[in-house]
């Protein structure tokens, strides 16, 4: 489609911009088969808590990375979604707990 939509301004990448585009679609596709061993491997519920970890993470790294502003939010978000997390995890082992005494 996106080929389709650019035939009339295509302008090919460098060699450079190959390059990039091969190791975010290497990466892509590590990320990728990563999460699917993941929720292979262990409850859905917990990976895709755990997931959530991811963005404050790249908030770093982008602070490292690029210079960004680490703002004070993002250390709040941080502990928001890693409490919920903890919280989540907890009470889905008091349900399994639960469901192996009445079993």
């Amino acid at each position: 489609m996106s080929l389709l939509l650019n035939l009339n301004g295509w302008v090919s990448p460098s060699s450079t911009q190959w390059f990039w585009l091969l190791i975010i679609g290497v990466t892509a596709l590590t990320a990728h088969f990563c999460i699917t061993k993941a929720m292979q491997t262990a409850e859905a519920s917990v990976v895709v808590i755990l997931d959530f970890l991811r963005l404050p993470a790249i908030g770093i790294v982008g602070a490292i990375a690029y210079g960004e502003d680490i703002d004070f939010a993002l250390f709040i978000g941080a502990l928001v979604m890693l409490a919920g997390n903890l919280i989540a995890i907890v009470r889905s082992k008091r349900v399994k707990k639960r469901h192996r005494n009445v079993a």
